[in-house]
């Protein structure tokens, strides 16, 4: 992403990743990454490298029966949509809560909040969501612990996934393995 979207980080920050990885990626006798589609993309950025990328999947949790009953057993809680990652400029989060203003207006959906669990600055936005008159209802609990993750993942109505630009969306895994809908990009 650094060499692709230098926009994204900050000044300099391209440079040296580059040289950094450049020579990592040159030294290393194997590199493993979480995608074919990372692998193809290595490889482009770095073609003297492609015969010792290895494409090694993440996998989503395993989620115990208990859990996605329990599922059923939220559906008089507070309603809310969630997102779980950090708060960078790729994962297009302005736009989500913009998206979450839209559907706030809608009837019936009052009541719905957004949860945004990660890392990170997330005065951006804060910012956005104040200007669209839904700060009250956007959260950020922060990083959170694997059980207080796997609550989030089961109370949640659907997991929200709008990155500009990934790897691998894990969360979306993780959604689908405790039985939540995704909206993703």
């Amino acid at each position: 992403s650094f060499r692709r979207h230098p926009e994204w980080f900050p000044s300099g920050y391209a440079r040296v990743f580059d040289a950094a990885v450049g020579h990592a990626v040159t030294v290393a006798d194997a590199i493993i990454t979480i995608s074919q589609a990372s692998a193809q993309e290595i490889a482009e950025v770095y073609p003297r490298s492609a015969d010792k990328i290895w494409a090694v999947p993440l996998g989503a949790p395993v989620v115990e029966k208990e859990m996605i009953e329990r599922r059923s057993v939220n559906e008089g809680a507070a309603p809310f949509l969630l997102y779980v990652g950090n708060f960078g400029q790729r994962k297009n989060l302005g736009r989500l809560v913009e998206a979450f203003a839209t559907i706030k207006r809608l009837q019936g959906f009052e009541e719905v909040c957004l949860v945004l669990a990660g890392g990170g600055n997330p005065r951006l936005v804060e910012s956005v969501a104040r200007r669209h008159g839904v700060a009250d209802s956007v959260h950020f609990p922060g990083r959170v612990s694997d059980s207080e993750l796997a609550e989030l993942f089961v109370a949640a109505r659907a997991v929200a996934y709008v990155s500009l630009y990934e790897g691998f969306g894990l969360p979306i895994a993780e959604a689908m393995a405790y039985g939540v809908p995704v909206v993703a990009s």
